[in-house]
């Protein structure tokens, strides 16, 4: 009996995903979680793969895995499920589920190099003479027989013709291509040096080449001091060269070796925090989300807290309980520009175990950063949607800050939502998911209200600040008194009384653009496309076919509007609207305000 490998190939698209089987050579010690390169198709195209299981079978007529990518394992039992409930529930390939999970630095770049066959040039048919495979055999002459890939692609009109190209040549075996693997991101290490005789030693030498050879001498005084440090450092202290260096450790006085350094952010020298004081509402829901927290299945748990009430404050309390409980915890935002004022407070609560993860950082810096926590160097993780996958040792708490964000949700393949797969981390990993917000969704408050989820409220704002008064103005009403500008009365006096007072204000606009709908100012009833669902917007069509209103999907006009119980009547006479007719509702856009003012010459 051989060994048998069930993999998961990146080349497979989704309607033939599904687990390969391989032959295991004899000298190979794969695993479940490594990354293999195997041959798959009919043209045994080299492709990579993740290793799903390793058992004995028979192997007779299956390929065999060419070579390891990895020397152990990079994902665990428990990632391997997460892909797989990924690819069952967001209509994605394996590959593409585990691409997700792990961090940018530990996937591989493909360099391809074409070679011509010797005698390439001779053996092209006549009737070639002149297609793209002739030019491609012309242009690896020049250059040697052998180029890059990606240098002679650029030599090409369109990338269809290149391709079409080398696979003339490869058809008639003119042509081979070799490709190599490197790893996005790999360990850092820096030369350090040590003394490698006693300190009484080292001073001795120093003190006879004091005048003869003095950068040997400071180079060996200082580490007299020191005991260790990084060469490069060293030099510029003492402003020796590796030279000197070299040459202390053939005499045997220092000993040199690479050590690993790590590349985290840059993080501000924070001083720790005192004891957090929480007050008596912060308390209650304290104590009752750790009692939950302790529990076998700890579920979900909404805190519902208007602003400013210290929601981050009890954040804080339970990821501490967490980690006195020898758990670990994460804390994810909707923003990447959140983070460093939340990793500034939590540094100074629970100091270098705080790890950081987010897009923006440097490929080598998130590589670093995910290595830390997967060796439980970091207990706690801060970071934005893709931090939901980090490799948490026995992880307690994860908590979705404003959880009602559209950013939690992935906009690229495999669209992904942070709240599913952290509800889907604790489920399996018995940890308490913790959803907060000011305004959380319909669908998480829905589930709080019915008791699928713990809820706990926070009314008041932390010291007993006062909540600021908040006003809804009706529009329709605005327009009616005359005012068809996009600002209320009422608004424009309160920046009007702002600047006078040398205030500044803030006004926050929900979306970009132009019109999107027509909404009658009269009932505030959006009509509907003809013989469309009520859903299908509609737009003004060009100049030309004037006050018609156009559906973007069927292309009918419509010159009816609803006027709710009332049913239908004329809301457009013969090529004029009434004073009280449907207009279309802007943006604050210059498209809008021309609109406005054309409508006003009419």
């Amino acid at each position: 009996m051989s060994r048998v490998a069930q993999l998961a190939v990146a080349a497979a698209v989704y309607a033939i995903d599904r687990p390969y089987s391989y032959r295991v050579p004899e000298d190979m010690p794969l695993a479940a979680g490594m990354r293999v390169l195997v041959p798959f198709g009919h043209g045994n195209r080299r492709t990579e793969g993740v290793v799903l299981s390793v058992q004995e079978g028979d192997a007779a007529g299956l390929k065999a895995v060419e070579q390891m990518l990895d020397d152990a394992s990079i994902l665990t039992g428990g990632q391997l499920r997460l892909a797989a409930f990924m690819k069952e529930r967001y209509f994605c390939t394996f590959y593409d589920a585990v691409k997700a999970i792990l961090p940018a630095g530990l996937w591989f770049d493909e360099k391809r190099t074409l070679m011509l066959v010797s005698g390439a040039q001779d053996k092209l048919p006549p009737g070639m003479a002149n297609s793209g495979a002739a030019r491609l055999v012309q242009l690896l002459t020049d250059l040697g027989g052998s180029a890059p890939e990606r240098t002679l692609r650029q030599q090409f009109e369109s990338p269809q013709a290149f391709d079409a190209a080398v696979q003339a040549l490869r058809k008639r075996r003119l042509l081979r291509a070799d490709a190599s693997l490197t790893q996005k991101a790999s360990e850092k290490t820096i030369k350090v040096a040590a003394l490698a005789v006693s300190a009484e030693e080292a001073e001795q030498f120093a003190a006879k080449k004091q005048f003869s050879a003095p950068l040997q001498a400071a180079l060996l005084r200082l580490l007299c001091t020191v005991g260790a440090g990084p060469c490069r450092e060293l030099c510029e202290l003492t402003g020796a060269s590796m030279q000197t260096v070299s040459r202390l450790a053939k005499l045997g006085l220092i000993e040199t070796y690479e050590q690993e350094q790590l590349r985290s952010p840059k993080r501000e020298d924070v001083p720790p925090a005192g004891l957090l004081t929480l007050n008596a509402e912060q308390q209650i829901a304290f104590d009752g989300l750790n009692r939950q927290m302790t529990q076998e299945k700890p579920g979900a748990a909404l805190l519902y807290g208007v602003t400013g009430s210290g929601k981050t404050s009890v954040y804080l309390a339970l990821i501490r309980s967490a980690l006195d409980a020898g758990r670990s915890a994460m804390l994810l935002v909707p923003e990447i520009a959140l983070t460093p004022q939340l990793l500034h407070k939590m540094t100074a609560h629970f100091g270098k175990t705080v790890a950081v993860l987010h897009s923006s950082l440097r490929v080598g810096e998130r590589y670093d950063e995910w290595r830390r926590i997967a060796r439980g160097e970091a207990r706690v993780v801060v970071g934005t949607r893709s931090a939901v996958f980090a490799p948490l040792q026995n992880p307690g708490l994860l908590i979705l800050d404003e959880e009602q964000e559209h950013t939690y949700k992935s906009e690229n393949a495999p669209r992904y939502h942070a709240r599913e797969i952290a509800l889907y981390r604790g489920a399996k990993e018995r940890a308490l998911v913790l959803f907060g917000s000011a305004t959380p969704s319909i669908e998480t408050m829905y589930l709080a209200k019915t008791g699928v989820y713990s809820l706990y409220t926070l009314k008041t704002r932390y010291n007993g600040r006062a909540l600021p008064d908040a006003r809804i103005i009706d529009m329709k009403q605005e327009l009616r008194a005359g005012n068809d500008l996009d600002l209320s009365r009422e608004l424009e006096e309160g920046i009007r009384d702002a600047i006078l007072d040398k205030k500044q204000s803030i006004l926050f606009l929900n979306r970009r653009g132009n019109s999107r709908y027509l909404v009658c100012m009269d009932c505030g009833d959006v009509p509907p496309a003809v013989q469309r669902p009520s859903d299908v917007p509609l737009l003004r069509p060009p100049s030309d076919v004037p006050l018609l209103r156009l559906c973007h999907a069927c292309a009918r006009t419509l010159r009816k509007m609803r006027r709710g119980d009332e049913g239908h009547r004329q809301r457009h006479a013969e090529g004029r609207a009434g004073a009280e007719g449907a207009v279309p509702r802007h943006g604050g856009s210059a498209h809008g305000r021309r609109y406005r003012a054309r409508r006003r010459r009419t």
